[in-house]
């Protein structure tokens, strides 16, 4: 699926057979266009002090979209609310949804592949 609007909006619900691969492209340069929508649906921690530590504004706004986009996806296949996602963080700042959901990896950039037992998105 390719994801290259910033208003970008999933289904609500989206279904995910066991026997397929949901692969996710996003085209980062125009959805961080929509900076303000995405630093919305971050957790505080995601804004301050993560988003915050990038020194050059398209690192900022990459950051920001990436992150919201992963929530927002993830949020459509479990049927939850985009902001109400809580991550848990490895000792390396690798971020894992709460047993029960999945265990998404993030290393801040698109693409990234969905699948079952459990959702993950991983950098190519």
């Amino acid at each position: 699926m390719n994801i290259s609007d910033a208003a970008f909006q999933p289904e609500t619900r989206i279904p995910l057979p066991e026997d397929e691969v949901h692969l996710w492209r996003v085209d980062l340069a125009t959805v961080a266009k929509g900076e303000q929508r995405w630093e919305q649906i971050l957790s505080a921690d995601e804004r301050a002090p993560r988003a915050a530590r990038f020194h050059f504004p398209q690192d900022h706004q990459y950051f920001t979209a990436t992150r919201a986009v992963l929530r927002t996806i993830l949020a459509s296949y479990a049927a939850s609310d985009p902001k109400e996602l809580v991550f848990r963080y490895s000792d390396k700042e690798q971020p894992s949804l709460n047993p029960g959901v999945g265990n998404p990896q993030l290393s801040g950039y698109c693409p990234g592949a969905i699948s079952k037992p459990n959702l993950s998105a991983r950098r190519r």
